[in-house]
């Protein structure tokens, strides 16, 4: 294992990205595996799940091995700091940005807090301005009555704008605390370890480039399942690429 690297150089840098990508990319076709064999050696296509319908089966393993691989990331970033960087576990959580650096005041999770509650009001906010927009233009028009919620309003006798509250506050909630465990093992991996090095190297736009370009091969083993495309074939992972 290589001694611990307190001086980073540019080869440090490039070394590391290159075993970092080899490894994650590895992974994630390494735990998707059973979707594209265990299956009566067929793979296991999004298509086959959605014309199922009630196949458990299915739904369940389109579910839970698309978001082990998301834990692969942080595993590869994990391995390429103590084989590569040689770098020792305390000292990785400041390296990824998970620690206090040092002349530092205010600890990295408070920021990362602030910045996640920013970013789940500005999505709400988002999607609140653009029904908004396209209302105004007669794009869409809007039932104030909510039909849609009308049977769960006549079920249990709450008025239907209470239940619309209680959805528009239950939905962040929902969305953020079952995925935040399993984001986070991408988050720490590709802009953790990943980009800062490429910014290192080549500087922000490259880097940004670059790490999409990785990050979009990487889903490569789902996209061809027939995921957030329906297009299980090249095109889909060229168009998760360029996302």
């Amino acid at each position: 294992m290589a001694t611990m690297n307190t001086d980073r150089t540019p080869q440090d840098d490039l070394r590391g990205a290159v075993v970092f990508t080899l490894l994650v990319l590895s992974a994630g076709w390494l735990v998707m595996a059973p979707l594209w064999f265990l299956v009566d050696g067929q793979p296991v296509y999004m298509s086959d799940a959605d014309a199922g319908g009630s196949d458990t089966g299915f739904v369940l393993l389109l579910q839970v091995f698309p978001s082990v691989m998301m834990l692969t990331p942080a595993l590869s970033a994990w391995i390429t700091m103590r084989w590569v960087h040689g770098i020792r576990f305390r000292t990785m959580l400041t390296d990824l940005g998970l620690g206090t650096a040092a002349g530092t005041r205010r600890h990295p999770f408070v920021s990362l807090l602030l910045w996640s509650l920013l970013g789940i009001a500005g999505t709400i906010g988002l999607v609140i301005a653009s029904v908004a927009v396209a209302a105004l233009l007669g794009f869409l028009p809007l039932d104030w009555s909510i039909p849609a919620l009308a049977p769960a309003a006549e079920a249990t006798g709450i008025p239907v704008g209470l239940l619309l509250a209680l959805q528009l506050v239950s939905v962040p909630v929902a969305a953020v605390v079952p995925n935040a465990f399993f984001a986070a093992g991408e988050e720490i991996g590709w802009r953790g370890y990943l980009l800062p090095r490429l910014r290192r190297l080549w500087g922000t736009p490259v880097a940004v480039i670059v790490s999409g370009i990785v990050w979009g091969a990487w889903h490569a083993p789902i996209i061809l399942l027939g995921y957030n495309f329906s297009r299980p074939h090249i095109g889909g992972v060229l168009l998760m690429i360029a996302g």
